[in-house]
């Protein structure tokens, strides 16, 4: 290990492209990334003939996050890496072509926790989380028809305080009507979207409206029993 750390550590990998009929992963550029809370650093290198990169005398640092990531046809693929221990395996990048058919888009399951109640503003708290699935071998992206091209998950009226967390790559949150987006390309495989918000109530009743865009193989509403009585 000290002798790695002196003389620095290889990462290498390979970059493919899982969908059908796809053409050569060649020339592609990869991006080697080092980051810390005052670093953002990367290194640049085309992938060869055969979709293979390499990256070589890099010293771990225990306190950078290291990754490596591709991007392709508007998507961004990627990985961290864990150099601590010596080299790392090599690697496989997978990447996809893009699709802009919402319809390879499904919900596995949604959730939605009626937290907290405070009664003092009159707002309930909610979390919510949904289990974005993609079946196909094709990364699914936004096309031209904006926002029904988005992904889209609705909100109460007045709702506040949205906080969203995904690992979806490259993710970022706009408001649209009736609630929000995730702008995003979604790759094959299931992907966890998880929001927490704020709305206002009134009285001792009230009704909650949900719409499911993907729809949902399994849906769960949940509350504490001191919170409130869900009928």
């Amino acid at each position: 290990t000290t002798h790695a750390q002196e003389n620095g550590v290889v990462v290498e990998g390979l970059v493919v492209n899982g969908s059908p009929g796809s053409p050569s992963t060649a020339g592609l550029m990869v991006t080697f990334h080092q980051d810390n809370a005052s670093q953002h650093e990367h290194l640049e290198t085309p992938t060869d003939a055969e979709g293979r990169f390499r990256f070589e005398s890099i010293i771990p640092d225990p306190f950078v996050v290291y990754g490596v990531s591709v991007r392709y046809q508007d998507a961004l693929y990627g990985t961290d890496i864990d150099l601590l221990n010596g080299p790392p395996p090599s690697m496989l990048l997978e990447i996809f072509e893009v699709s802009n058919d919402q319809q390879i888009i499904h919900a596995n399951s949604a959730s939605v926790l009626f937290a907290d109640i405070n009664k003092e503003t009159g707002t309930i708290a909610v979390l919510e989380m949904v289990q974005l699935a993609n079946d196909s071998d094709y990364t699914y992206v936004a096309g031209d028809e904006l926002p029904m091209d988005l992904l889209r998950f609705g909100l109460p009226p007045d709702a506040s305080s949205l906080q969203v967390d995904t690992r979806l790559l490259g993710a970022d949150v706009v408001q649209v009507d009736r609630g929000f987006a995730v702008l995003a390309a979604v790759p094959p495989g299931n992907h966890d979207i998880m929001y927490t918000y704020e709305f206002p109530y009134a009285g001792t009743e009230h009704v909650f409206t949900k719409s499911l865009p993907f729809g949902a193989e399994g849906l769960r509403i949940l509350s504490p029993d001191d919170v409130l009585t869900i009928s």
